[in-house]
């Protein structure tokens, strides 16, 4: 019956939560109460190698864990596109788009076929209210993650440029100064 999947898939989710817990920042700031709230919100999914699971500039309404298999994010810059990260069990990401209701900043695609574990955004928001040291964590996790994403995306372009040319950063300097 459609509850009884309800409960199945409600334990799977608790049982990855929980798995995670011990190791990951994020979810050891949740009492048990918070992990039940956080598993009943949350569903499975799965990825085959070479899939999208979030696409850089799309909205994302979505909040991932990875629970199996082998993830890596990449930045669309003007050169192409480059992995800034790989990422292993244990690890979230998506907290960006959910948080902030920005576009994606990076694209995150299967190495080998991956298990998830899916929440929407606002029963995320909704857990999170409750628990402002988990929610501070996403935010620094969130902010961190998005600077390495613009560096990646802009920043290396601008570095490589002043480094083939030192006249290039005294003019950068003199028009930061500004008119003396």
């Amino acid at each position: 019956t459609e509850e009884w999947i309800d409960v199945t898939l409600n334990r799977a989710v608790m049982r990855a939560l929980e798995r995670f817990a011990r190791n990951s920042k994020l979810l050891s700031l949740l009492d048990r109460a918070g992990l039940e709230r956080l598993a009943a919100s949350g569903g499975i999914e799965h990825g085959e190698e070479g899939e999208n699971i979030v696409v850089q500039g799309e909205r994302g309404q979505t909040f991932y864990l990875l629970v199996a298999g082998n993830v890596r994010v990449l930045v669309r810059d003007p050169q192409g596109e480059r992995e800034v990260a790989a990422l292993d069990p244990g690890n979230f990401f998506g907290e960006i788009g959910t948080l902030t209701e920005q576009p994606r900043s990076a694209t995150v695609r299967c190495v080998t076929p991956v298990e998830l574990v899916v929440f929407e955004r606002l029963p995320v928001l909704n857990v999170l209210m409750d628990y402002p040291a988990a929610r501070e964590v996403i935010g620094e996790v969130g902010l961190a993650r998005s600077e390495e994403n613009q560096r990646a995306q802009f920043g290396q372009g601008l570095a490589e440029a002043l480094e083939n040319d030192d006249d290039e950063i005294g003019g950068l300097a003199d028009l930061l100064e500004g008119p003396e």
